[in-house]
């Protein structure tokens, strides 16, 4: 993280949180609510307390879908020095 970040947001317990890595649709499925429906579909029988995923800071677009999608931005990392910038992304599933 390259923000400061609570202590007890970072905190893991190995059920705590699920790590979601990709969403995509096929492109003539975009925009019709597909990848929300498998989203929260996926979502509804994980047992973990949250859910995690990242986006790249420079696609606000993307951002304010998971936004819209119930995630709120936790800060933003930069896994290493020549990597891109992520929105580390935090949804409550309980």
């Amino acid at each position: 993280m390259i923000t400061p970040v609570a202590v007890e947001d970072l905190t893991e317990t190995n059920t705590r949180t699920f790590a979601l890595c990709e969403v995509m649709v096929h492109a003539p499925w975009r925009g019709t609510g597909t990848a929300h429906a498998l989203h929260e579909a996926l979502l509804s029988r994980r047992t973990e307390e949250r859910s995690h995923l990242l986006v790249e800071d420079e696609h606000p677009a993307v951002r304010a879908l998971y936004e819209s999608w119930g995630y709120h931005v936790m800060g933003t990392m930069q896994p290493y020095p020549d990597s891109p910038r992520y929105d580390s992304m935090i949804r409550p599933l309980r």
